[in-house]
């Protein structure tokens, strides 16, 4: 199955997720803020990716805004 990466700033959400997503198969890795999002995704190489919007220190958009310029090829 994938590889997914889950960036949010809710914990309970974030184990939610994990907890559905795992249960269906994937392999899940959790980040707390956009920040670690991106070291993340560096280190995991994440088939998909499930981002919150608002969150501290680096909200979604520049999460999704820095990956896709150092890594033009994304879907």
């Amino acid at each position: 199955m994938a590889k997914i990466l889950v960036i949010d700033d809710e914990e309970q959400l974030r184990d939610l997720l994990k907890k559905m997503l795992t249960r269906d198969g994937h392999q899940v890795f959790m980040a707390q803020d956009g920040e670690e999002g991106v070291r993340s995704f560096h280190q995991f190489k994440p088939d998909l990716i499930i981002t919150d919007i608002i969150m501290p220190n680096k909200d979604g958009i520049e999460v999704i805004m820095e990956l896709l310029n150092a890594n033009p090829e994304l879907p």
